[in-house]
């Protein structure tokens, strides 16, 4: 969310606007910062990354101060960060407000859920517990007024605009889809940065590595590409899997890849930068993104087709609306280990099929996925609640 917030804000102050974030507390206790042509507000006292209620009443307040000089015309609520516009602001609410949605309350049951059945500890059952009724809390008291009174809602993909509408009874109208961006700068196609990691971690130039990036959790489906690997080196030797990221399934990741004598086949690379992670996605030869969450859209499919690497992901959640299944990427059914092996062995031996995959991925970032298209499907957005307003 942060990442594409800034990536929104960035493009929107390139094209003359002027953009201001209000935001959590910072690590280091900063209360200003201006990067490039966007101003970032944070509120000292907040816990830093999460949304509280002392933040909406703060940032409610904070709003109302810098209105009186800036004037503001719009307001971009990135999940619930503006609901305290929304409880605590003036009551004539003369400034409209659109809500962008990366999930919602019913998918993010579900996710938790997988994530208990696959590791059923007493911490993951109490994760799951509290976050249940944070969860139902927001629904109950947050979610249903505040999308109610908003001018647009945006949904990452078709996938979560359809669940949100039924879920939240929601006006179909009111409700459009644009999905995440991705910076084409960073992520790009770089044989420099293929070679680099590659030397890095000791892999041949005929070996084949398959990747797969994000935060280590149960619902994330890394054991799958895990416990699919012995079938697959049965069949192709050469082939090596990277795993990139840190989270509380790590250890078990980590017990399952010894346990199946795995510790030649697979690396463990631990949390990556942001910023390094090009270097990764360019360095393998298929990204596999065997997950089985319902997620709104992972941000990390345009950054790999942006970086011209074919998909093997689950058909589950938004990702459909990411990836065309046998035109852009290929889709799998969550959780089947021989599906995914089936699927892998296919693209290593087809190499028309996975340059094809690859060439149109690339193409697709570009057309759909890009800052710059992405932020014009902003604009239009608010344009139309700002003649709405005029109209009224």
């Amino acid at each position: 969310m942060e990442r594409q917030n800034r990536l929104l804000c960035e493009g929107l102050a390139r094209l003359g606007n002027e953009v201001h974030v209000i935001t959590t507390g910072h690590p280091e206790g900063l209360e200003f910062l201006r990067k490039g042509e966007v101003a970032y507000h944070f509120l000292k006292g907040t816990p830093p990354g999460r949304y509280t209620t002392l933040f909406w009443q703060r940032s409610a307040d904070k709003f109302q101060e810098l209105h009186q000089n800036i004037n503001f015309d719009l307001i971009c609520s990135h999940s619930l960060g503006a609901f305290g516009y929304y409880r605590f602001g003036d009551k004539e609410r003369e400034v409209p407000y659109t809500v962008v949605l990366q999930g919602t309350t019913l998918s993010d049951l579900h996710s938790i859920w997988i994530g208990v059945r696959q590791s059923p500890t007493f911490i993951e059952i109490a994760k799951f517990l509290y976050r249940l009724g944070r969860l139902i809390r927001y629904y109950l008291l947050c979610w249903r007024g505040f999308l109610s009174q908003a001018s647009k809602i945006i949904a990452v993909s078709r996938e979560i605009a359809e669940t949100a509408i039924k879920e939240y009874g929601l006006v179909r109208e009111k409700v459009v889809t644009i999905p995440n961006a991705v910076d084409m700068d960073v992520f790009k196609v770089s044989s420099q940065k293929r070679n680099y990691i590659r030397e890095r971690y000791g892999i041949g130039e005929k070996e084949v590595l398959l990747l797969v990036a994000g935060r280590v959790e149960a619902d994330k489906g890394m054991d799958l590409a895990v416990k699919a690997l012995p079938e697959i080196v049965k069949k192709r030797e050469n082939v090596k899997l990277m795993i990139v990221g840190k989270g509380s399934y790590y250890p078990n990741l980590s017990k399952i890849v010894s346990r199946l004598s795995l510790n030649d086949k697979v690396i463990l690379c631990g949390y990556v930068k942001n910023d390094e992670m090009p270097d990764y996605i360019n360095a393998c030869d298929i990204f596999l993104n065997p997950t089985i969450r319902f997620e709104g859209f992972p941000l990390i499919i345009p950054e790999v087709m942006a970086c011209g690497k074919p998909i093997i992901a689950s058909r589950i959640g938004g990702i459909p609306s990411a990836v065309e299944d046998g035109r852009d990427g290929i889709l799998v059914e969550p959780g089947s280990i021989k599906s995914l092996v089936d699927k892998i062995i296919e693209l290593i031996d087809d190499q028309s099929l996975a340059d094809k995959l690859s060439e149109n991925g690339r193409r697709r970032a570009e057309m759909d996925f890009s800052q710059g298209r992405v932020v014009e499907q902003y604009l239009d957005v608010f344009d139309t609640c700002l003649r709405a307003l005029d109209n009224d």
